[in-house]
């Protein structure tokens, strides 16, 4: 099996530090610098990626990625700069995070809106553990992603960033 090389990098935002990691495909992984999240992340890298050397730098992605960043967040809209991503997992899972990045900035969906608009109208808690398991914070917007009621449930960042993250796109 071939060994990829990865870059890791650190990502400053209104949000706190987060960690981007990308291959020479894509962004593979944009997640916030809290403790437990590396070795989340070292663990989903293991898993989807075999063999890796995971070396501190940037590439062409690394950049994109803090230029959509410094955008989104100097705005009130979704930069229009394209990051091709080089994420990894299941079928469902694939299937959740295409549909989250579906949702429209300012907008939000419920669990249960994904899973019937994916299909399987009795998945939402599959798709709530999809979203957990998103590999790319903020870019695919699992932050967008709320309960029925429109309650503010889970999220890797916490529930103060999801709720400034909405807040910023106005979205409560």
């Amino acid at each position: 099996m071939k060994t990829e090389n990865l870059q890791k990098s650190l990502v400053f935002t209104p949000v706190g530090r987060m960690i981007a990691i990308a291959s020479d495909k894509g962004l593979c992984f944009l997640e916030f610098d809290t403790p437990g999240r590396m070795g989340l992340i070292r663990k989903r890298v293991a898993k989807h990626f075999g063999p890796v050397r995971l070396h501190d730098g940037q590439n062409e992605f690394s950049h994109l990625t803090q230029k959509w960043l410094h955008i989104y967040f100097d705005s009130q809209c979704d930069p229009d700069v394209q990051i091709p991503l080089d994420t990894r997992g299941t079928v469902f899972e694939k299937k959740v995070w295409e549909a989250m990045e579906g949702i429209p900035f300012g907008a939000t969906l419920s669990y249960k809106e994904i899973a019937r608009k994916i299909g399987n109208p009795k998945g939402s808690r599959a798709v709530g553990g999809a979203s957990r398991r998103n590999p790319v914070a903020i870019i695919v917007p699992c932050h967008r992603v709320v309960g029925s009621s429109g309650s503010l449930t889970g999220y890797g960042g916490g529930l103060d960033t999801k709720a400034f993250l909405l807040t910023h796109e106005s979205a409560i």
